[in-house]
């Protein structure tokens, strides 16, 4: 599966968010549902949390790295690594150096971007709730 890209959004695996943030992912859901104006979003293996400008997206890709995240997958086991991507919905990966995410437009929608992991099938792709 894929995730939907809508302005700048940051990309984690679950698996990262297991490794990395203290409590694991229902932690990290939990705060996120908390934050006003949250808005994040899942595929099965993806999270994704949106932000409408690049300021905000860097200060939030910042919180994570300062955790010990990258976007650079330096094994080959997605699994074991602390990773975070940022991803503008226009123009894609924001960071070349991020090698396991791939971005492209969804098909049956051409002004929806999305990115899934590299090596994998995209599939549906996830959108965020209208709420």
């Amino acid at each position: 599966m894929a995730v939907a890209i809508k302005g700048f959004t940051l990309v984690i695996p679950y698996s990262s968010i297991e490794l990395g943030f203290p409590g694991g992912l229902l932690a990290w859901v939990e705060g996120r549902v908390a934050s006003l104006g949250s808005t994040i979003w899942f595929d099965d293996k993806l999270t994704a949390t949106s932000y409408y400008d690049s300021e905000h997206a860097d200060e939030a890709q910042q919180e994570w790295i300062d955790r010990g995240f990258s976007s650079q997958l330096i094994s080959n086991d997605i699994n074991s690594e602390l990773l975070c991507a940022q991803v503008d919905e226009r123009i894609g990966l924001r960071f070349s150096a991020c090698n396991w995410l791939e971005f492209d437009w969804y098909d049956f929608n051409p002004d929806v971007s999305c990115v899934w992991i590299k090596g994998t099938e995209r599939g549906r792709v996830s959108v965020p709730d209208k709420r």
